[in-house]
């Protein structure tokens, strides 16, 4: 149709596209499943073209019903499915276009009624060669499929027996980190209480030898005096020393210089207890310090390997769950120009596989 055909093509393809349901009915092919069809081509129409345009085209559409009307014809003969499923669209539209817009004489009902059982009648042979080119189509695709389906779970799909390996192999991987974080956490703690230990026995043996040391040097300082004493009390009951008031000063200088010694080794003594004490409990708060050091990065260490093998753990998972098997995809082709739409010859959902992968 040189007026009305383009507008006609768009808005019967843009229809079928949006509805598809309505060119492939879950029940296969039936007459008067393009009432709703017609309808909406009708509707899109009359808001697309005039009414002068569709009156002086309606002469290609009664064409186009001769030509259904003409069941010895070679397109019915040779694609009866594609040129039923083709011209069954325009006729459905030319027959509402016509009832909507059409103000010539409608033929009598005698002459309708023998055209609607003629067309019934071809309907009815179309709809079997469809059938029986269906049946005939199916089982080239089967073994293809199967085929697929074979080489595909036993290639691509990794199968169970590996799936449960790389689970118990990180499973163990996982064990293996967390013991190994908790020998070097009981190592970490040991040497931080023996070392603990040891500056505990050395800053107690320093205070034992300070004390000593002061103890010592006190006895030895007060025998120091002590004979210097003896001696002076000796020279003087020896010799002729001058009168009883110079022996009585004399041994009274010698009394404050043993008590002056007694409180200076005293002091000696408790400067050597408390630098002694102090370097006990400088000792003990730095091994206490270097424990506590020690058992948070033995902590940190354990946290962190055992994020890591977690981490491992579901990357792995996830990565062997995430690996759908490699199904055949299937490539639409265009649609002719001068077909709007042509429907499948299979009535299920599944699409040819592609020979190409095979």
């Amino acid at each position: 149709m040189p007026g009305i055909d383009q507008e006609f093509h768009d808005v019967l393809s843009r229809i079928l596209r949006d509805y598809p349901k309505l060119w492939r009915p879950r029940g296969g092919p039936q007459f008067g499943q393009y009432q709703e069809l017609a309808e909406k081509v009708s509707q899109e129409l009359q808001r697309k073209v005039s009414a002068k345009k569709v009156k002086g085209n309606l002469k290609d559409i009664r064409r186009r019903l001769e030509r259904l009307d003409q069941g010895s014809s070679t397109c019915m003969k040779t694609s009866a499915y594609l040129w039923y499923a083709e011209e069954l669209k325009y006729m459905r539209a030319a027959e509402m276009l016509t009832t909507a817009t059409s103000v010539e004489s409608i033929p009598s009902t005698s002459t309708a009624a023998a055209s609607a059982e003629k067309k019934h009648q071809l309907l009815r042979a179309s709809e079997s060669s469809a059938r029986q080119l269906s049946y005939a189509e199916e089982p080239k695709y089967v073994p293809a499929a199967e085929v697929l389906t074979t080489t595909t779970s036993v290639e691509s799909i990794p199968s169970t027996s590996m799936v449960a390996a790389s689970a118990e192999k990180k499973h163990q991987l996982f064990r293996a980190s967390k013991s190994s974080a908790r020998q070097l956490l009981r190592a970490s703690k040991s040497s931080a209480r023996q070392l603990l230990r040891a500056s505990e026995s050395s800053a107690r043996q320093l205070l034992c030898t300070s004390e000593s040391s002061a103890r010592q040097l006190l006895y030895s300082e007060e025998l120091k005096y002590v004979r210097a004493a003896e001696m002076l009390t000796t020279a003087t009951s020896v010799e002729s020393i001058p009168s009883t008031s110079a022996a009585a000063a004399s041994a009274q200088n010698a009394h404050y210089l043993l008590r002056a010694s007694e409180y200076a080794a005293r002091q000696l003594l408790r400067a050597s207890e408390s630098a002694a004490r102090q370097l006990l409990r400088a000792s003990e708060s730095s091994a206490r310090q270097l424990l506590r050091a020690s058992e948070t990065s033995a902590r940190q260490l354990l946290r962190a390997s055992e994020s890591s093998a977690l981490q491992l753990l579901r990357a792995s998972e996830s990565s062997a769950l995430q690996s759908p098997p490699h199904s055949p995809q299937t490539a639409e082709l265009p649609l002719p120009r001068n077909i709007c739409c042509i429907p499948m010859i299979k009535t299920q959902d599944e699409s040819p596989p592609n020979h190409s992968s095979e």
